[in-house]
């Protein structure tokens, strides 16, 4: 797994591959998703990892704000609107 906070959306992509053709896979398109993720605080798979599956996933924070977990929710995406 590439943590994209320590590594430059140079380096992800470079090591990202294109699951379908819902995938981005363009340095541009990476650092737009990044941005609204950090501004939505969550993150949103529209059937890019794989055709017919949604998910959405956030941080858990604390009380002082430090990252203690993560949490994700997947289901068919005949199940689950888009974003």
């Amino acid at each position: 797994m590439v943590n994209a906070e320590s590594k430059s959306p140079i380096q992800v992509i470079e090591r990202m591959s294109c699951t379908s053709p819902q995938s981005e896979t363009s340095v541009g398109a990476l650092e737009r998703e990044l941005e609204r993720i950090r501004r939505n605080g969550y993150a949103v798979d529209n059937e890019e990892a794989g055709l017919g599956v949604r998910c959405i996933g956030a941080g858990v924070r604390d009380d002082t704000g430090g990252l203690v977990a993560g949490l994700s929710v997947s289901a068919p995406a005949e199940r689950m609107k888009s974003a």
